[in-house]
């Protein structure tokens, strides 16, 4: 195995300190473990990794002991609901805010320092452990940290409309991170070189009972994620980590296969073009890729070799800090309140936000909302806020946006927000109400009618369908930024009357009204669009509804790079130690563009697309192909005016700028 990595240039890999049932496989001086340990395997693994330059983690579950839970039951997880009879792994569940959580550091260090582990890979950093899906954790250890920090017991059952019941969920994410945080520090205070990776569960189906709250974890230790075959999610997903710990590159995993792989003749290594895909969106995102092997290395060394060479080329440049030209709020809420009660829509719109802007070729990043403190005092002022629709978010959010648009900041807000607190009691003053004012207001259902506003192709005064349900207003103190009319359904009396299936639902008089304006507030600006794209842009991208949202942004996004070409090909940019620039191009799959399409394993790669024109807000020195060379043909570079000029992409490539 170690001689397959050598010369598939494999330079690090996890391998299980812990049986399959989650107890020690050798003899531990801090967790109990079975009667055949074995002493030596470990060590003698470890020690030819590391004469061979191969580092090795240790792959640990991180909330189950069963040994250790045999001995104290009262260290259990403690589940919401009635109790499971047939799946005996509940048991195995230990809670961190019981002594656990202690033996656990001293278990890493033991690790580290007496077996000669490099690191270790946390799976398993959740809070839902339960076949039947039940939520945790309610042990004694668990209920008295609760008490003690609001003075309320936790509840006893799941019942969202319990004011006590959404803070415990607030509280049990925020207690996890702050687990996280100390778990990494008091290992790296012993040990200051090992490596900490947590696998955080911010997946597109993964919702608030397991626990991963969106919250800012600052640490010297990876965050990590899984892509569960879902590539579409990647791009969001890097981001979010990043945003959550921008200390260390995130890393994101999947398995070392595609779908189809299965054992037999002329089948014997997964597919490299699904594999390289999936590496480009992670290097793009700013996130290294990480792969699970299904069988021995020696089964697959030519699909390894493709990846450690892709990655070996490309990993350096995504070390420097990430150009953002917009910042897209997440609230902690999407997967939270929301959540629960519309399950999927909510933190859909999240995604569909998100491939609006790729679509755009805007450069963001990923804000969560315990920052908007951080960005109402930076200086100088930073890049805009978007504002998804997200009717729960914290009343101190309002406060916080409206200190940086007094200083000179722009917010562009989706919809209404802010409807609701942080934990789901109504504010009696949204984002809407509070800096708007409307005097009137007309729904609009399902979708909105809006002027054309000059878009190319379309005549001056035609209307047009956009994406998302939204409502027209009346206001003062504004600048009109784009009008329209409300739709609205016919009632099925109404309906039968009428013949057509289309035409015949929708009301064809409607409400006219503004569906977009501008308002100064201090020295910066608050751009309102009334209708909401996300949900519906997520599971169907419109053409119109993402010129439209160009034309309305154009204006506040101040991106230092340019990216001018097709909606499939994405980009980012770093800032290097050097000063220099290092572009990422990548030429998605069109399928990743939507939630709908799950499987890109057996997708392959896209077709050659283009072409395409970077321009820079400065002229440059020199512009090249560090990674990625015979991916794409490069056409003419014209420093001094700032331009790049593709011919064509393949898939992903790195361009290195020098100014």
């Amino acid at each position: 195995m170690l001689d397959t990595f050598v010369e598939c240039k494999v330079d690090s890999f996890w391998y299980s300190a812990q049986g399959k049932g989650r107890y020690p496989l050798y003899p531990s001086k801090i967790m109990p473990y079975r009667d055949d340990p074995n002493a030596e395997n470990l060590p003698w693994l470890i020690e030819q990794a590391h004469e061979r330059g191969i580092t090795v983690m240790a792959w640990d579950y991180l909330t189950t002991a069963p040994l250790l839970a045999e001995e104290h039951p009262d260290w259990r997880v403690e589940f919401l609901g009635e109790e499971s009879t047939y799946y005996e792994r509940n048991g195995h569940f230990v809670c961190l805010a019981s002594p656990y959580g202690d033996l656990l550091v001293d278990y890493c260090v033991e690790q580290i320092r007496d077996i000669g582990f490099d690191g270790i890979w946390f799976d398993g950093c959740y809070q839902r452990s339960d076949a039947d899906f039940r939520w945790a954790s309610r042990s004694a250890h668990m209920r008295k940290a609760f008490r003690e920090a609001t003075g309320e017991d936790i509840p006893e059952t799941l019942d969202f409309a319990n004011p006590v019941f959404r803070r415990w969920v607030r509280w049990r994410g925020e207690w996890w991170s702050a687990y996280f945080q100390s778990l990494s520090e008091r290992v790296l205070a012993q040990q200051p070189q090992a490596v900490l990776c947590f696998n955080h569960f911010t997946r597109l189906t993964t919702g608030t009972e397991v626990g991963c709250a969106l919250l800012r974890t600052p640490m010297q230790s990876m965050m990590v994620g899984e892509d569960e075959l879902r590539r579409q999610q990647i791009c969001l997903q890097a981001r979010l980590l990043r945003a959550m710990n921008p200390s260390v590159c995130p890393e994101i995993w999947t398995r070392f296969e595609d779908t189809a792989h299965v054992p037999g003749p002329g089948r014997s290594e997964p597919d490299t073009d699904a594999l390289t895909h999936f590496a480009a969106a992670c290097f793009t995102a700013g996130a290294h890729p990480s792969f699970g092997l299904a069988k021995h290395p020696s089964t697959s060394p030519r699909a390894l070799k493709v990846i450690a060479d892709m990655a070996i080329e490309r990993a350096r440049w995504i070390q420097g800090k990430p150009v953002i030209a917009a910042r897209l709020l997440i609230s902690q809420a999407s997967l939270d309140f929301e959540y629960p009660y519309d399950k999927l829509p909510r933190w859909q719109a999240c995604f569909g936000y998100a491939y609006l802007l790729e679509d755009l070729h805007c450069l963001y990043g990923a804000l969560l909302e315990d920052e908007l403190e951080d960005i109402a005092s930076e200086s100088p002022i930073g890049p805009p806020v978007i504002i998804p629709a997200s009717p729960y978010l914290p009343g101190r959010v309002l406060d916080n946006l409206e200190r940086f648009m007094e200083r000179g900041g722009v917010v562009i807000a989706f919809g209404d927000s802010a409807q609701f607190d942080e934990f789901g009691n109504t504010t009696g003053e949204s984002l809407l109400s509070r800096f708007i004012r409307p005097t009137e207001t007309h729904q609009s259902y399902p979708h909105c009618m809006v002027e054309s506003s000059g878009l190319q192709e379309r005549p001056d005064g035609e209307e047009f369908l956009v994406s998302g349900q939204g409502f027209t207003f009346e206001a003062k103190d504004v600048k009109c930024l784009l009008k329209g009319r409300t739709q609205g359904m016919l009632t099925k009396k109404e309906r039968m009357k009428r013949a057509s299936k289309d035409i015949a639902n929708i009301d064809q008089e409607g409400a006219i009204g503004m569906f977009a304006v501008e308002k100064s507030i201090g020295e910066g600006r608050l751009v309102f669009i009334s209708f909401q794209p996300g949900a519906a842009y997520a599971k169907q991208p419109h053409r119109s509804t993402a010129a439209l949202i160009e034309q309305l942004l154009r204006p506040y996004l101040k991106q230092p790079l340019t990216v001018e070409g097709p909606l499939q090909v994405i980009f980012s940019a770093f800032e290097m130690k050097d000063g220099s620039s290092a572009i990422h191009l990548f030429n998605r799959n069109p399928r990743m563009r939507t939630i709908n399409g799950l499987d890109f394993c057996n997708a392959g790669a896209p077709a050659p697309t283009g072409p395409l024109i970077i321009r820079t807000n400065k002229p440059f020195m020199e512009a090249k192909v560090v990674a990625g060379a015979d991916q794409l043909v490069l056409g003419l570079v014209e420093p001094g005016e700032g331009r790049i000029e593709i011919t064509s992409i393949k898939e992903h490539a790195v361009i290195n700028i020098h100014y």
